[in-house]
């Protein structure tokens, strides 16, 4: 099996590294799925990658998942939205006498290490209607990553939190938040 110059994976967690939830996502895929993403996710891995072992740690020791909102408000003109994404990080992995060095990009599976769930909602009549343009290739009922206030997404990050992350993961709301206010 080969994937990002991996040549065999030793041991993989009890997941499926090349499907489960690698690399960027969007909210509402994982909530389809249905799978709640452990906190134990990433840990124990062993592989094979140009023939070096690579391992990861047995337990993450880092369970936050963290809220991260930006805007183009104030920087483009016409800017009106939010965006909003749920970051959060597995055990990266690294040679087994070098615990302290991180092997990332092309020797690993994109499901470990820093991940990122993109926020979205469902385009509504009001959108199509109000702003023709922003959502022309939308179709009402759809899903966009466009939020017209903060609130809205601090809503919909705990619903997702909520419905795709197990219990133990802790959700941490970006401290400067006030700034989109």
């Amino acid at each position: 099996m080969k994937y990002n110059n991996i040549t065999d994976i030793l041991c993989d967690g009890g997941l499926d590294l090349l499907d489960e939830f690698s690399g960027d996502q969007e909210d509402y895929n994982l909530i389809e799925k249905g799978k709640k993403i452990p906190i134990n996710y990433g840990c124990g891995i062993k592989l094979m990658a140009k023939n070096e072992l690579l391992i990861s740690n047995d337990i993450n020791d880092n369970l936050d998942v963290d809220l991260q909102i930006s805007s183009y408000r104030g920087f483009s003109i016409d800017a009106i939205h939010y965006y909003g994404r749920l970051k959060f990080s597995t055990p990266h992995v690294h040679p087994p006498d070098k615990p302290n060095i991180r092997i990332m990009g092309y020797k690993i599976p994109r499901g470990i290490g820093i991940q990122e769930i993109a926020l979205h909602r469902v385009v509504t009549r009001t959108d199509l209607h109000d702003y023709p343009g922003r959502f022309r290739p939308h179709e009402l009922g759809g899903y966009t990553n466009a939020f017209n206030n903060v609130e809205d997404i601090v809503e919909r990050a705990k619903e997702v939190f909520n419905k795709v992350f197990e219990k133990g993961w802790t959700l941490k709301i970006e401290n400067d938040i006030n700034r989109y206010k």
